[in-house]
């Protein structure tokens, strides 16, 4: 639809607004009292519940369980809101549609928290903001999508103002108490200071200036608590943008005709949280401010109650009553989306207030608003739309289709004229005298060569019909007329048939004599045409509903009196009426198509001219064109230019519907066999890791084993093995070290015993000999003590050794048992992975359907919008066709009027012209009354004679002077009566004007 300022809105569809729970966890002051929780959330249902704090069950009852679009509990953060439910909001604006964000719930609560984060009033410079909220992050993105946006361009503006005890302050400003203003296409606003920005430092700049002039106080509950609500306004506008002078010199492109400027407004609301006295403690200024704090509030209750019981039309909702409510009107229940943030403590101790939140946050899921796209429309765009309809307009009639149709016309035209010829020669041919002599002279014949009763019937054909019938498409054929007969009028053949029946009764009545052959004859031709002429009757009058019937039925209700032939024959001139008939229905039938079809031509050019004149004001200044014209013409061509960008827009809806649907298929369909090829591929590694982890844990089983029960069960323990023989063998050798060193030592105390037999052997034999022996043996025992140490240490060697091998056998099998357990792990991890796949899969199947339903849907709802389309359509039309004849009619009265007008007046001048020249004479006669009435004194007595004679002239006059008055007061009467009805016309004329102004708005 299309304003007086030129904004137009895209067709709008109803939606509830979005509502989400926000749980703080507890602070410090209820951790301090050992407050217990009494909210229980379960975020996979979106439900919160009230709940015992003692035992921590859910309450009993209906009212203490709620469920949402989404909730969030205490460990979530403001990314992961802003990233589920508000960036939508956010992205919808910077597509032209309004949004709306705002924050309620009770002091201390979280909600500047939630919308500012950490840079929360009053704002603090040396703390920065470490944690973003709502707002941040909402700025954010938006200029995120400016710097990836290349084919717009943007226009920021900002605004801050606040709601402070019903007063509306301006937070970037020093105007105090501003007013709230009421625009048809701005909505409700506030006249405030608002600044353009460039980037995300401006606005941080501005949010600062704005917190630190925000009125904040202390209470019992929070220590800087909001004492007003805030309005955090962004308004974005954008146009699409030209890459060059040639794109931007173009006139019939695409993106001009669509380049409108997509205007919308972002509102951030943080209101004050309502408060309890009881808990407060508040006193003085701070109890007069929780005062009006909770008044708004209970107006924004209100106002929610309102619009959730009527649906969201909300026409007796109290949006006056508060300041706070009436700013919110277009978020609440006008052309907006509108999300909700209730924030609350799962302390006990506010567990009041707490199910208030939720019970206001349950009752405003159920209202609907319906958000439009904002676009804003110049002249010059205006008439590029307008020139492209006219081009299309110039290709839709140039289009071969339409040629084609105009051939199918003219052919239908001459078919048509070919019917109506062949029916006026085939009704000329019904009452011919030709066919009822034949028929006498058929009768005649039958009647000769007849020697038996035979029986006929309307089904029976004669011999002489079946030798004709095997041509013809019809089962009684049509018979073979004269040529000069073929198109006679059938009013001339009922004076032909009268003509032949007064020549029968003179052949009668000249030749008494005849046979009373002749007379059957005439009568049975009598009945005939009778027939005849009943059937044509009924035809002509058009009674019943099927005249084929009609003609059926009267044809056998007067063939019981007609004969055999004459039977047969009426029945065969009937089987050609029937058949003309059929022919005459299939005639009308192919002629009101195209009537139809020259209807549609008709309209066709209708609005190529008008599509040309608009074409031809576009050239010329449209203002001045636009103040020549007519306030109805101007009206028509409105509600027709409106209606035809409408039917533009929902046409260009419906393919952008449809393509959407193509599209998102195809995307589900690649994404659903991408899925399918990662879900084989995956099964196949999970498959080949499976065996491969299965085979390299049984050998690892059996190494395992083998180690543990030193048995040999692979081609890997070889070497283990000649380990295990090496061992052994050193520690044979070292036991026949062992061994030997024994004999060794038993030889030394041998020999010992020997030398202490040759010392005391000594005295007795050679005492050199005896020494050099000595010697001998002693050398022979320090090299034996030698080779026993030099055992002794390879001994210690080979046991090093073999202690060495053991260690590092033990960290081979606790590695080997590492492995295997990473491995153990790592298919747990894949066994898992599996099981998420499949659920993914689930997941795909799920959203494809859910796909294909959006497709179904979107589907019925083009046709129903094309079926809608053709109806508004028709209705333009009806109502543009009403509108004419109106502006005709009244065009005429009009005429009509003046000339009865005008010649009122002029007989209103003559009556008043005669009444003036009688009113002249009557005052003659008056002065001539007068001068007889004073007689002079002088007069004789002689003269009395003449005085009777002046009295009977006086007499007479005054008579006369009787007549002019009373014609004098017939005129007057004939004047007023002129006038009265002059005055009753034009009183007539105005409620003919009236009526028909009244019936114009009726209709449209």
């Amino acid at each position: 639809m299309t304003d007086a300022a030129g904004v137009v809105s895209a067709p709008a569809e109803a939606e509830n607004i979005a509502v989400c729970i926000r749980v703080r966890p507890m602070n410090e002051r209820e951790l301090r009292a050992q407050d217990l929780p009494a909210l229980s959330c379960v975020p996979a249902l979106n439900v919160v519940a009230l709940t015992d704090p003692a035992t921590g069950a859910p309450l009993a009852g209906k009212g203490n369980t709620f469920q949402y679009d989404q909730i969030f509990e205490a460990g979530s953060d403001a990314r992961a809101i802003y990233a589920r439910v508000a960036r939508r909001i956010v992205r919808s604006t910077l597509s032209g549609i309004n949004g709306t964000i705002f924050a309620y719930g009770q002091t201390s609560s979280g909600k500047t928290f939630t919308m500012q984060g950490d840079g929360g009033m009053p704002f603090e410079p040396e703390a920065e903001s470490c944690r973003p909220g709502i707002l941040q992050l909402a700025v954010e993105d938006v200029f995120d999508y400016i710097e990836r946006c290349a084919d717009r361009d943007f226009l920021l503006r900002v605004s801050f103002v606040e709601i402070y005890n019903e007063v509306v302050r301006d937070l970037l400003g020093p105007s105090d108490n501003l007013k709230l203003r009421e625009d048809p296409r701005k909505g409700v606003y506030v006249e405030c200071h608002e600044q353009i920005i460039t980037n995300y430092e401006d606005i941080v700049t501005l949010l600062r200036a704005g917190n630190r002039n925000r009125t904040v106080g202390l209470t019992n509950m929070n220590d800087k608590s909001s004492r007003s609500h805030s309005v955090f306004r962004l308004v974005v506008e954008s146009k699409s943008k030209h890459k060059s002078k040639s794109d931007k010199s173009r006139r019939l492109s695409e993106d001009d005709v669509n380049g409108a400027v997509l205007v919308a407004s972002l509102n951030l609301v943080d209101l004050a949280g309502s408060e309890s006295l009881r808990h407060t403690g508040n006193e003085g200024i701070r109890q007069r401010e929780a005062g009006n704090i909770n008044k708004s509030l209970l107006t924004l209750a209100r106002v929610i109650n309102s619009l959730a019981s009527a649906g969201g039309r909300g026409q007796n909702a109290p949006f006056r009553d508060s300041k706070l409510t009436r700013l919110l009107q277009n978020s609440l229940g006008g052309n907006t989306r509108t999300l909700i943030i209730c924030c609350v403590t799962p302390s006990d101790r506010y567990i009041e207030e707490t199910k208030s939140t939720l019970q206001f946050a349950a009752r405003a899921k159920d209202i609907k608003t319906s958000a439009t796209v904002n676009e804003v429309l110049d002249d010059q765009t205006q008439l590029r739309r307008l020139k492209r309809e006219v081009h299309d307009l110039k290709k839709l009639v140039n289009s071969e289709a339409l040629n084609a149709l105009k051939a199918e016309n003219e052919a239908l035209l001459s078919e048509k004229n070919h019917n109506k010829t062949e029916m006026a020669r085939l009704k000329g041919l019904i009452l011919s005298s030709t066919s009822v002599a034949k028929a006498a002279e058929d009768k005649r014949c039958v009647q000769r060569g007849k020697r038996s009763r035979e029986t006929w019937g309307p089904g029976d054909f004669p011999a002489s019909i079946k030798a004709q019938a095997p041509l013809s498409p019809h089962r009684y054929p049509r018979k073979r007329r004269s040529s000069a007969k073929e198109n006679l009028d059938p009013q001339t053949l009922f004076r032909v048939s009268e003509d032949v029946d007064e020549d029968g009764h003179s052949v009668d009545d000249t030749a008494a004599g005849k046979s009373k052959a002749s007379q059957d004859v005439k009568e049975s031709s009598k009945e005939v045409l009778e027939l005849l002429s009943a059937v044509l009757r009924n035809y002509r009058d058009g009674n019943g509903a099927d005249p084929i019937a009609g003609i059926e039925a009267i044809a056998n209700e007067k063939s019981a009196a007609l004969g055999d032939v004459e039977r047969v024959r009426a029945f065969d001139v009937l089987a050609d009426i029937r058949a003309l008939m059929v022919e005459n229905m299939q005639s009308r039938a192919i002629l009101d198509e195209k009537l139809v079809l020259e209807q549609e031509l008709k309209e066709l050019r209708a609005k190529l001219d008008e599509g040309s004149l608009d074409q031809n004001l576009a050239n010329c200044d449209c203002l001045e064109n636009a103040a020549k014209a007519s306030a109805g013409v101007d009206e028509i061509m409105a509600e027709l230019g409106s209606t035809q960008e409408a039917l533009a827009k929902e046409k260009r809806r419906y393919q952008d519907l449809e393509t959407q649907t193509i599209n998102s298929q195809q995307m589900a369909a690649e994404e659903l066999g991408s899925l399918r090829h990662q879900l084989e591929t995956l099964k196949l590694e999970a498959n080949e890791s499976r065996q491969r982890f299965d085979s390299e844990k049984r050998e690892l089983q059996a190494a395992l084993e083998s180690l543990q029960t030193g048995l040999p069960h692979s081609d890997d323990d070889k070497e283990h093995l000649s380990m295990r023989s090496r061992r052994e063998e050193l520690e044979g050798l070292l036991e026949e070290m062992k061994a030997s060193q024994t004999v060794l030592q038993l030889a030394v105390a041998e020999r010992h015993d020997e030398i202490a037999s040759l010392k005391s052997m000594l005295n007795d034999a050679n005492q050199t000999e005896l020494e050099s022996r000595v010697k001998s043996l002693e050398e022979e025992r320090t090299l034996l003590q030698q080779k026993i140490s030099e055992l002794e240490q390879q001994v210690a060697e080979a046991t090093e050794k073999t202690e060495t091998e053991k260690q590092s056998k033990n960290a081979v099998v606790e590695k080997l048992a590492g492995e295997l357990q990473e491995i153990m792990q790592e298919l747990t991890q894949l066994q898992s992975d599996h099981e998420r796949t499949a659920l993914e899969k689930q997941e795909l199947q799920a959203e494809s359907e859910r796909i294909s339903d959006e497709l179904d849907a979107s589907q019925r709802q083009g046709y129903e919008l094309s079926e809608t389309l053709m109806q508004k359509e028709h209705v333009v039309k009806v109502l543009q066709a009403q509108l004419d004849a109106k502006i005709m009619t009244i065009s005429q009265m009009q005429t009509k009027h003046k000339d009865e007008v005008e010649a009122l007046h002029q007989t209103i001048q003559e009556l008043s012209n005669e009444r003036e020249q009688l009113q002249a004479d009557i005052e003659e006669l008056h002065a001539a009354e007068s001068s007889s009435a004073n007689p002079e004194p002088t007069q004789s007595t002689g003269e009395n004679a003449h005085t009777e004679a002046n009295s009977g002239e006086k007499n007479a006059a005054e008579t006369e002077a009787q007549k002019l008055r009373s014609e004098v007061n017939q005129l007057t009467e004939k004047l007023s009566a002129v006038e009265s009805g002059l005055a009753v016309k034009e009183e007539h004329l105005q409620a003919s004007e009236e009526s028909s102004d009244q019936s114009e708005l009726k209709a449209a």
